[in-house]
């Protein structure tokens, strides 16, 4: 199948990824409209939708934004870190908007996001997108243990648990 398609539009009972049989998974994470899992040895695939970059492949040997991706396909972007644990927003901004982003936790408590930057939910102090993994610099001296990607907010849990929050705060969900 690659990245071409076609995809599957419905499975009415579970059923195996086909590329994922292969790989020796610890993690997974699901989002509105995009997948990640992550290796026992810490490397991370996604698939889905990727309109604002929440698959984390930035663009292709063309210079495009790779915006689907039909099986897994490894992030290159984090080749060299251990990843243990991926999170994927629910984020699904309708009228064919598509707000998604991700995060992943690393094996030294590193944190990173990437994907739609809307109201600050990757952390980096902006709301722009970012189309590949960056290390949010704001937690680097704190060890990450886990985190959450909310719908327009994220949150993270540091190993002397401590709870970080960013992003909208409109619904009270920051705790700020």
């Amino acid at each position: 199948l690659a990245s071409g398609g076609p995809p599957s539009l419905r499975l009415p009972v579970p059923s195996p990824v086909p590329a994922a049989a292969g790989l020796r998974v610890s993690g997974v994470a699901a989002g509105a409209v995009h997948s990640l899992l992550v290796t026992e040895g810490g490397v991370v695939y996604s698939w889905g939708s990727s309109k604002f970059g929440a698959l984390g492949h930035g663009v292709d040997c063309d210079g495009r934004k790779v915006e689907r991706q039909f099986e897994p396909r490894r992030v290159e972007a984090l080749a060299g870190v251990r990843v243990v644990m991926v999170a994927a927003s629910p984020s699904h901004g309708g009228w064919g908007l598509d707000y998604s982003h991700s995060l992943a936790v690393a094996d030294d408590g590193a944190v990173f996001s990437w994907g739609a930057g809307k109201d600050s939910r990757l952390g980096h102090g902006s709301s722009n997108d970012v189309h590949t993994p960056r290390r949010i610099d704001a937690l680097k001296k704190q060890r990450i243990a886990s985190v959450a990607a909310g719908e327009n907010h994220s949150v993270a849990l540091s190993n002397e648990g401590r709870v970080y929050s960013w992003g909208s705060g409109r619904w009270g969900q920051l705790g700020h």
